[in-house]
């Protein structure tokens, strides 16, 4: 029901450069397939592109469409699970590449310039939309004066984790906009767009092992055990023949010593 008239779906993603600080500042519309002359999301680039490079020379917008791979198990960009199911979908982003480090790297440059770049980005896509909107001049600037946006109105949405817990961007839209609603949608049971997986139990092993004291003796002993048996077969030839030579002189010197011996002599 609430996508039935759509013009188009915009997705953000990584809309500011984390890392890279010295690259030209470039945001980048990333499509399915070349949008045709005439539609909406045409006329939508146009304007962008014209908004950005009249309102900041530092901004340029391109454009890159990039097929959906049905093969794939992760979709590149988030729009395309919006061409999936034949809505016009964009998605807008700093990144060239859906591979690229920007998307999922934890490091960053300087926060002030990311701050500053982000409130580039950010007007020049609110400029756009309020002028495909409501069919304004491209160049009236109407986020100016007291509707300007500034860092003190970018930097609070920076560190937000969640969506409903906090309802930090429900409370935002609620501060400019009117009739703010939140839409629960349910995944699809045969082809889920989405999936919840459950907190997951690891399972702690613990072992009580012996001081290393132990280890060393255990240790003597095995190496007294192996020199004995080593000096054992290495010289077992000699303590044989040392035995033998012992065991025929007791004979002899028994036989001596015995009656029957001094009878026979």
């Amino acid at each position: 029901f609430y996508f039935q008239n759509v013009e188009f779906v915009l997705c953000l993603d990584t809309i500011t450069r984390s890392l890279d600080s010295n690259q030209p500042n470039v945001l980048y519309m990333h499509v399915s397939k070349p949008p045709k002359e005439k539609t909406s999301i045409s006329n939508y680039f146009k304007l962008l592109k014209s908004i950005a490079g009249h309102n900041n020379k530092n901004l340029t917008v391109e454009g890159i469409h990039k097929k959906i791979n049905l093969a794939d198990s992760k979709l590149s960009w988030e729009h395309e699970r919006f061409c999936m199911k034949r809505f016009p979908a964009f998605t807008l982003s700093s990144a060239k590449s859906p591979l690229s480090p920007l998307r999922t790297t934890m490091f960053k440059d300087n926060e002030s310039y990311i701050i500053e770049q982000l409130v580039v980005s950010v007007k020049n896509i609110a400029e756009s939309l309020a002028c495909y909107m409501y069919k304004i001049d491209p160049f009236s600037e109407v986020f100016e004066g007291h509707a300007a946006i500034i860092e003190d109105n970018i930097r609070p949405y920076l560190g937000i984790k969640a969506t409903l817990q906090n309802n930090d961007i429900r409370d935002g839209f609620e501060k400019y906009l009117k009739n703010v609603k939140i839409i629960f949608d349910k995944p699809d049971e045969r082809e889920p767009d989405f999936m919840f997986y459950n907190s997951n139990n690891p399972k702690l092993n613990i072992y009580r092992v012996k001081p290393a004291i132990f280890d060393l003796f255990l240790t003597f002993a095995i190496s007294v055990y192996l020199s004995g048996v080593y000096f054992a077969i290495h010289f077992f030839p000699r303590f044989y023949s040392l035995i033998s030579t012992s065991t025929n002189i007791y004979i002899r010197c028994f036989i001596k010593t015995s009656p029957s011996g001094s009878k026979r002599k």
